[in-house]
């Protein structure tokens, strides 16, 4: 399980600044937007994607930061404020983590992106066929080469 700071593990408050890869990619999604809800909702799950959404929705109103309550944001996710590791909250924490979606910077920052990536291809493997076939439609055509014809022998 990924390492959330122990101060962080009960409920206290703090800052949450944007996380700026170090290389934004043409391909990738805001938070909000259909693709993340569609296609990262499998992935993820529905609390890391609620908490995803919730830090990119605030950071969008207040985009020099914020002041994130770990209790008021567990409750304001319909999760239990309950502390600890094993909280729900701190598995949804630990779950966008993981993902590289969320942060622990120094001095007790949070930083959280706002734009995520394409599904690698291994993710898209692992969608229900229905959605991979929506995501195959919805990416950009490529040129293709022209067919090689042989005269035949």
């Amino acid at each position: 399980m990924t390492k959330i700071p122990d101060e962080f593990l009960f409920g206290r408050v703090f800052p949450v600044v944007r996380w700026v890869p170090d290389v934004d990619q043409a391909s990738d999604h805001h938070a909000l937007s259909d693709y993340v809800e569609s296609f990262w909702l499998p992935v993820l799950g529905p609390s890391t994607i609620l908490l995803v959404r919730f830090l990119a929705r605030s950071l969008v109103l207040s985009p020099m930061g914020f002041d994130l309550d770990v209790a008021e944001t567990a409750r304001a996710l319909g999760l239990s404020e309950r502390t600890g590791r094993h909280a729900p909250f701190m598995r949804t924490v630990s779950r966008a983590v993981d993902f590289a979606l969320i942060r622990f910077e120094d001095h007790g920052v949070l930083a959280a992106r706002t734009r995520l990536p394409e599904l690698t291809e291994g993710q898209l493997w692992r969608l229900p066929r229905s959605l991979r076939i929506a995501h195959l439609a919805m990416r950009p055509r490529e040129p293709r080469p022209e067919p090689v014809l042989r005269p035949s022998v």
